[in-house]
């Protein structure tokens, strides 16, 4: 199934010289050789901490929650980050594997992070349907909705990516 699903360049992409552009390379080629497209990219921003608390506050209640959420928060808070909507077949699964584990990564773009070193926030990149436990479909849509508010709107009522977001996965009593 055709789907959409967040990404979230983080600080750390930002960070170093250089970093950003080998990061944005190497995520791309891999969208393209998967079939994907971004179809939407937003402007750099700055989370605040109401933004923090609504996307990573469910880390929470996993063990050491409370710690990783705060080391995760200070992260977040310290640079620019940039989000963009991407689209394609199974893109929710692909651009996970994509990415790669969020800790302990040996595969994936994450597999050169510093989560791949030791537990760390900076794992460069955030996707959708992630969350342990959760459901795929309406993490996308909250974080769709979150990050690009006008945006989604426009694409519920565009034929091309409509099916997805009103689909019953997709809880369709939420459009």
């Amino acid at each position: 199934m055709k789907e959409l699903t967040l990404v979230i360049f983080k600080p750390d992409v930002f960070e170093q010289s250089g970093i950003k552009n080998k990061i944005k390379d190497k995520f791309f080629t891999a969208l393209k050789e998967n079939g994907l497209e971004v179809i939407i990219t937003g402007k750099k921003f700055r989370f605040t901490k109401e933004i923090a608390e609504a996307h990573y506050g469910h880390v929470k209640k996993y063990n050491n929650g409370a710690e990783i959420y705060r080391d995760t928060q200070e992260f977040m808070l310290s640079g620019d980050s940039q989000p963009m909507i991407v689209w394609g077949e199974d893109a929710i699964t692909k651009v996970r594997g994509i990415i790669g584990p969020t800790r302990d990564a040996t595969t994936g773009l994450r597999a050169t992070s510093e989560s791949a070193i030791k537990d760390s926030p900076k794992n460069w990149v955030h996707a959708s349907g992630l969350a342990k436990g959760a459901d795929p479909y309406a993490e996308v849509k909250e974080e769709l909705l979150r990050f690009f508010p006008d945006e989604y709107w426009q694409l519920v009522t565009d034929p091309k990516y409509s099916g997805f977001l009103k689909s019953p996965s997709f809880m369709a009593e939420w459009v």
